[in-house]
């Protein structure tokens, strides 16, 4: 399987890795850590799709 990768929107960290899944719930702990706030999981993985 291709590696998967995806920025934050806000901060541009890069993050990257083989599964949908496992990328969502990675961006998610950092927004939610970072940013104060947790994006819906649907948006993310729509967000997965678009960039990859």
């Amino acid at each position: 399987m291709a590696e998967l990768s995806l920025q934050c929107p806000r901060c541009k960290a890069s993050f990257s890795g083989e599964e949908a899944d496992s990328l969502a719930d990675l961006l998610i702990g950092h927004v939610e850590a970072e940013h104060g706030h947790a994006p819906l999981r649907e948006h993310v993985l729509a967000r997965i799709e678009r960039h990859n």
